[in-house]
């Protein structure tokens, strides 16, 4: 929160010089993960209770922000990266860093208003997938 207050002018400033909200001008992604859904937690693995808890409450800070900003014209959005191969992933993780980039990087250039203040997996880069809370 305290990084995007940081950027908000910035942000406003380049915002400012749109007809409608654009995700490659003004925006705010976060990541998140699916295990962070309400809705689904009853089909997911739940012995990661932080995680789980802190990956919800982002979701819940990017709907927040989104509404407060949504006549500014920023767009916010979240993004399930899925399980990538890092530390805490571990080598069991069947995405790569490189993999994970490149569908994140494919799921940005194809997000539209309709993806605004959504959970959108990107494991299959340019086909989106929204993600109940």
């Amino acid at each position: 929160m305290l990084f995007i207050k940081a950027f908000l002018p910035l942000l406003e400033k380049s915002a400012s010089q749109l007809k409608q909200r654009d995700i490659k001008q003004s925006s705010v992604v976060n990541i998140s993960s699916i295990i962070s859904s309400l809705q689904l937690a009853k089909n997911l693995p739940n012995n990661y209770y932080d995680y789980q808890c802190s990956k919800a409450a982002l979701n819940m800070l990017t709907i927040c922000m989104g509404k407060d900003f949504e006549k500014k014209k920023i767009f916010f959005s979240l993004l399930h990266p899925g399980w990538v191969k890092t530390e805490m992933g571990t080598d069991k993780a069947p995405l790569t860093t490189d993999a994970a980039a490149k569908n994140i990087l494919e799921c940005l250039q194809a997000m539209t208003n309709e993806y605004y203040c959504k959970l959108i997996d990107t494991r299959d880069g340019k086909k989106l997938t929204v993600i109940p809370f």
